[in-house]
């Protein structure tokens, strides 16, 4: 991404999505930040800034919410304004597509015109607002509370609880593929009201 150059797409591409490196920000790392070499949010940024996508929709780990990066959080959100974007970060549990362990994300969602999420609708149930630093925040209420581990660690898989808890931490914290196609069917929802 950082040798790219996007200005050959520019207005033809609908929506730009990526989740944006989380180990700067991650409770596993050493939560440097900013100050992480991985850190590639400006690099998201120069693409969106060269597609002009109507879309956008960046994903990162829940601890970019916590207070100790409120100030990346700001400056993700107001990099995004100045390129004329109405953001929504919203904070999903996977729990919210009845996953079976919560794994919190937080969805910075954003629109090239006024448009923005309602706090009931097509997004997956009620979004209650909350705050995180001075952005004003949505977070997803309405879920069933479940145990932090996968079916695939319950005793009646087969497989030596041990064993399925190192498969599932080799294979990541990556987002669950239902909880993105929900964001993505609100998206296509709003566009056709539109």
């Amino acid at each position: 991404i950082t040798k790219s150059n996007f200005t050959k797409y520019a207005n033809t591409i609908n929506i730009v999505t990526g989740g944006f490196p989380c180990q700067p920000f991650s409770n596993s790392g050493e939560q440097l930040g900013e100050n992480d070499n991985r850190w590639l949010f400006d690099e998201m940024l120069r693409a969106i800034r060269e597609i002009k996508p109507e879309w956008v929709v960046a994903e990162n780990v829940f601890a970019i919410a916590s207070s100790k990066f409120a100030k990346t959080f700001e400056h993700i959100c107001s990099s995004m304004e100045v390129e004329g974007y109405e953001v929504q970060p919203i904070i999903i549990p996977a729990t919210a597509v009845e996953a079976e362990h919560e794994r919190y994300r937080v969805w910075f969602i954003a629109h090239s015109s006024s448009i923005r999420f309602p706090r009931s609708g097509p997004l997956l149930g009620q979004l209650q607002p909350t705050k995180i630093g001075n952005r004003e925040t949505s977070r997803f209420v309405n879920f069933v509370q479940r145990n932090s581990l996968p079916f695939v660690c319950e005793s009646h898989d087969g497989l030596p609880r041990k064993l399925a808890e190192r498969a599932i931490h080799a294979a990541g914290n990556a987002i669950v593929p239902q909880l993105a196609f929900e964001i993505f069917k609100a998206i296509q929802e709003i566009s056709l009201s539109k």
